[in-house]
């Protein structure tokens, strides 16, 4: 049996271009806190192992002191630059997360082996209850 370690990767290196706002709204406040806070928060709370952050190239800095720090994000293990299009970004969030698993390749067939569910493959979103399975 395999000891599979359960690794998030939270994409918050987009521009939000057509919000036409000054802020990206991954930082744009919803009840005083950012609108990232609320996505790592569900991850830290659940049984997730580790949160890879992929943040803009300018960013990560930020993110860590403004967000990870600040809130206590204690399973975000690295934050790392973004690309140009999401599928870049995409791609730079599993580099990391193949060099914290220590794994040469990562499975995404959906198959019983950890390979990746299919409404995470195509983008689908986790809520809270899933990820507690409440």
């Amino acid at each position: 049996m395999r000891n599979w370690k359960h690794i998030a990767i939270v994409l918050a290196a987009g521009r939000g271009k057509r919000m036409h706002a000054q802020t990206a709204k991954q930082y744009l406040l919803l009840r005083d806190r950012p609108v990232l806070y609320y996505s790592l928060r569900v991850f830290q709370d659940s049984f997730v192992d580790s949160i890879i952050l992929v943040a803009g190239e300018d960013e990560t800095d930020y993110c860590r002191e403004e967000i990870v720090e600040k809130y206590g994000f204690s399973k975000v293990r690295d934050i790392v630059a973004g690309g140009r299009e999401r599928y870049h970004s995409v791609y730079e969030g599993l580099k990391a997360a193949q060099k914290l698993a220590g794994r040469t390749a990562c499975g995404f067939s959906g198959d019983d082996e950890g390979g990746m569910p299919d409404g995470v493959r195509n983008g689908s979103v986790l809520t809270g209850g899933i990820l507690t399975g409440s």
